[in-house]
């Protein structure tokens, strides 16, 4: 071992990846949506500023670990063996007190700043995450997708809790909806990337059971998923706006299918921004930034808008809320286009 690696300091740029800014940047999409569900248009912004602040740190914190876990398969992978640790410039040491520093630091937030509940379910899904999807159910069960998607679907339920304290139905529809996205989400990442998880000895369902067996339970996983997003509507927490949304976005997902059943997964999906698991990039330009694009042009020009936490049409609140939230749709959409932008490999 390089004992000179302990001495010298890590450069901000590795640090930064090491929390894969990617990943936590569009999670706080969701417990940005997560919040404003249950805000209702009565918006905190001082507890939504820490509400970001708090998770972020966690994410954060949760993407560290998975590098320092994940270290060794990662050198296997093409797409993951130029990482820090794999190449040795920062070490174990670094990355654990890294990750130390950022999971205390974002307990401390939620904790001081939200509440006892939200504090929970973020180190819930830290422990889900770190604990037992990358430490063990990754590397030895095809259920592993599963696991993390569990993990996924905590961050819209930190953004609710902020507000409520307490998970009512709004909540676990949230969860529900985020846990059946990520598994034909994931499914068709290790499509995608195949050959690569084989060389790191991952046991995941393409792998385990076939592509085929993949392929033919993926309209049943979009169909549940599809199904769900649509709970929110018929108990009464969202408008016709939102509905329109996902019946448009549903039947292009079914209609793309049904015109072209023997696509790749990839193909159908698009890559989404909303997975905790370790995505990269696959599929064609994202259907998730258009649906993303969608449903914030269409609720803040409907009369729903006032349930969205960054609309800019609740002139009564004042000409400061005003700006944050102005400020804070630019801020996503900017990011939401940047991912757009980006050149997809196309599946093979």
């Amino acid at each position: 071992m390089n004992t000179l690696a302990f001495k010298a300091a890590p450069s901000r740029r590795d640090l930064l990846s090491l929390i894969k800014p990617g990943i936590v940047l569009a999670n706080l999409v969701s417990v940005i949506g997560g919040f404003g569900l249950a805000a209702r248009g009565q918006v905190t912004w001082s507890l939504l500023d820490a509400t970001l602040w708090g998770a972020a740190l966690i994410l954060s914190a949760g993407c560290v670990f998975n590098n320092l876990i994940d270290r060794d398969i990662d050198s296997f992978m093409q797409r993951t063996r130029q990482r820090p640790l794999t190449q040795g410039r920062i070490t174990p040491t670094q990355a654990l007190a890294w990750g130390t520093l950022l999971l205390g630091s974002g307990a401390w937030v939620l904790g001081h700043y939200t509440n006892l509940l939200t504090l929970a379910v973020s180190l819930t899904g830290f422990f889900v995450y770190v604990g037992l999807y990358s430490l063990y159910f990754k590397r030895h069960s095809w259920l592993g997708v599963w696991v993390g998607s569990i993990a996924g679907a905590i961050p819209p339920l930190m953004g609710y809790t902020a507000v409520t304290h307490h998970l009512g139905p709004g909540a676990w529809f949230l969860f529900l909806i985020f846990c059946l996205w990520q598994i034909p989400h994931a499914h068709a990442i290790a499509l995608l990337h195949l050959e690569d998880y084989r060389r790191a000895g991952l046991r995941l369902l393409p792998i385990t059971h076939g592509e085929e067996v993949v392929r033919q339970r993926m309209p049943y996983y979009i169909g549940a998923f599809l199904l769900a997003t649509l709970l929110p509507f018929f108990q009464g927490l969202t408008g016709p706006a939102y509905l329109l949304v996902m019946l448009t976005v549903g039947g292009g997902l079914a209609g793309n299918h049904l015109e072209n059943p023997s696509s790749s997964p990839p193909e159908i999906l698009g890559p989404g921004p909303f997975s905790l698991l370790d995505s990269g990039p696959h599929g064609n330009p994202s259907i998730s930034a258009e649906v993303f694009h969608s449903v914030t042009g269409l609720m803040e020009v409907s009369p729903f808008g006032k349930y969205l936490p960054w609309s800019g049409s609740r002139a009564a609140q004042g000409p400061q809320n005003r700006t944050v939230g102005s400020s804070t749709s630019m801020k996503l959409r900017i990011m939401m286009a940047r991912i757009e932008k980006r050149k997809w490999p196309r599946a093979q």
